[in-house]
């Protein structure tokens, strides 16, 4: 079982209008192979000495189609608190899930 859960930013957004930011829904659901994405990572019963959420960053390896609304990426960086996630990990999210995007140089 999971001691995480992938935060739904458009929820987060809607609740917070003048402090969360996050890029526009045509952005999110636009992503290709290659991009990179920051998710944020939900600990579900964190301890008092651990923060709420782990933001990381993810390469997305599939990208979206007319058939799936989900993405699959790999991890980027080994998390902090999170114990049963590494560096390398496939993650498989949405859109809704997409806190930022990574604009590469000379796109």
């Amino acid at each position: 079982m999971k001691s995480w859960e992938l935060e739904n930013i458009e929820n987060a957004a809607k609740e917070n209008p003048e402090t969360f930011f996050i890029p526009s829904k045509v952005e999110r659901r636009n992503q290709k192979a290659g991009d990179e994405v920051r998710l944020h990572f939900i600990l579900k019963n964190p301890t008092s000495d651990q923060a709420r959420a782990e933001r990381m960053w993810v390469s997305i390896t599939h990208q979206r189609s007319l058939f799936s609304k989900k993405y699959k990426g790999l991890l980027t960086s080994n998390p902090v608190y999170i114990k049963d996630l590494k560096a390398g990990d496939e993650i498989e999210f949405e859109a809704k899930h997409i806190a930022r995007t990574l604009i590469k140089k000379g796109h």
